[in-house]
């Protein structure tokens, strides 16, 4: 795409018809940053920071996934510095109903996390998991995905393009909601400690990545399968 950005990105999945996600960009939200993140030319960037609202932040139009089946999270992400409190990079939640982040953490690492919203059964506590790993290389962009295997009940993360994971845990969905239903959100509020960075090429796919689909994302194709 072209600097400035639009308000509204369409999904780039070409088959999925009626299900499109599109990506929406409100008005106080960055348009024209650009950076060379294949070079040598330079891309439009998404870049997430303090904005006016709470609720000026790149987000979905609808929930990409459900989070109770298996689905990866993958972008590119780029930071300045390590930060001095841990950030969410990227939040698919919805109200009392469980939530997936991709974190960068305070001791130089990410963080891929599934939590459940309580239920009666866990004492009112949510219950969640996360999988952390990997170094965070400031002014160097990092393809980072989080991937929830169901079938194998697993949370993993990767980076790069390798499939050998930075960070796993074991992982089952119990009680209460798991699914997470809300918009993925970038640099979700509240606004003091919003992810300060940039991000490129967001995506999510409704199943465990593939080592074909993830080398896509590192070379800007489309991951996607009819």
């Amino acid at each position: 795409m072209t600097s400035p950005l639009p308000s509204t990105v369409p999904d780039a999945n070409p088959w999925i018809g009626a299900g499109a996600v599109d990506l929406l960009i409100p008005a106080a939200a960055d348009t024209t940053t650009t950076d060379p993140i294949d070079p040598p030319g330079s891309s439009p960037v998404l870049k997430t920071g303090p904005l006016t609202s709470n609720s000026d932040a790149i987000a979905t139009s609808a929930a990409p996934v459900n989070a109770t089946n298996s689905f990866s999270l993958s972008m590119w992400v780029k930071m300045t510095a390590v930060p001095s409190a841990d950030q969410i990079i990227a939040q698919q939640a919805g109200t009392g109903r469980g939530s997936v982040q991709l974190k960068v953490l305070s001791t130089g690492n990410y963080s891929f996390c599934l939590t459940g919203a309580p239920a009666a059964d866990d004492n009112g506590r949510p219950v969640s998991n996360c999988a952390a790993g990997g170094t965070v290389k400031a002014g160097t962009w990092q393809l980072v995905t989080g991937v929830w295997d169901a079938a194998n009940q697993q949370l993993r993360l990767l980076i790069g393009t390798s499939m050998v994971p930075v960070g796993a845990v074991g992982h089952v969905v119990g009680s209460g909601d798991w699914s997470a239903n809300g918009p993925l959100v970038l640099g979700p509020p509240p606004a003091a400690n919003r992810f300060s960075g940039l991000v490129a090429n967001p995506a999510m796919l409704p199943a465990v990545i593939a080592q074909g689909q993830l080398a896509q994302l590192a070379a800007f194709s489309l991951p996607f399968t009819e």
